[in-house]
């Protein structure tokens, strides 16, 4: 099954083929996809997070940071991390503290000692304005055949 020439897919290896680096790809593409959730649906009420679209600056130190991966390295360590969720909140913690915006990455929230409730994903710089929690979350979907009326949307 061919896809089509202007899938996301497509698209990610004509913008970012000339990274070599396995791991500055898949920040690239963590940077770079498609929103899951549409920002501007009324249902939302103007709290879903984006990190809006690629900008040359960004793009530029994702070049830069493919010449020399070494503090990407350091950050993610030398263990493979078969988790993709773990993997990506690792990278966009990489991304959010080279941006000077991290303040905790994995903050656990505590109703007592003993009780967890729950866990700060992202808490990043928001200036002025305090902080801001980021939750995130990473879906990857598989399509199998062309099945369904959207197989191709």
């Amino acid at each position: 099954m061919d896809a089509p020439a202007d899938n996301y897919q497509a698209c990610f290896a004509r913008r970012w083929g000339h990274l070599r680096r396995a791991r500055v790809r898949a920040l690239a593409w963590l940077l770079d996809a498609p929103d899951l959730l549409d920002v501007h649906d009324p249902h939302w009420e103007a709290r879903i997070a984006t990190l809006g679209p690629m900008t040359p600056e960004t793009a530029s130190w994702l070049a830069a940071l493919d010449a020399d991966p070494s503090r990407l390295d350091a950050a993610l360590g030398t263990r493979m991390i078969t988790r993709l969720g773990l993997y990506a909140e690792k990278l966009m913690a990489f991304y959010f503290a080279e941006q000077g915006r991290l303040v905790a990455h994995g903050l656990q929230v505590r109703a007592s000692r003993n009780d967890t409730v729950g866990e700060f994903d992202f808490l990043l710089d928001a200036g002025p304005d305090g902080v801001e929690h980021i939750e995130f979350a990473t879906k990857f979907y598989l399509l199998q055949g062309d099945q369904g009326e959207n197989a191709h949307a």
